[in-house]
């Protein structure tokens, strides 16, 4: 199976090769973007910036085995 994406608006001026990981429902991921989280959902071609903005930018985070939370860490 050939699978070709074409990431639109992730690697902008606040991407500092931050990581990258899948939801479990394997057609959507989240990205740290400066200090929020950028949710891609690839199947419908759409994308959104978390409300939830952190003081500094986010270093690390990871999801839960269902995708309800993550936790994430900071610079500080």
């Amino acid at each position: 199976m050939d699978i070709k994406y074409k990431f639109v608006d992730l690697i902008g001026s606040s991407y500092r090769n931050g990581p990258v990981r899948f939801l479990p429902d394997n057609f959507s991921l989240l990205c740290a973007n400066g200090n929020r989280l950028k949710y891609f959902d690839l199947k419908r071609n759409t994308s959104f910036t978390s409300e939830i903005q952190l003081k500094c930018n986010i270093i690390a985070f990871d999801i839960n085995s269902t995708g309800t939370h993550a936790i994430v860490g900071d610079e500080r």
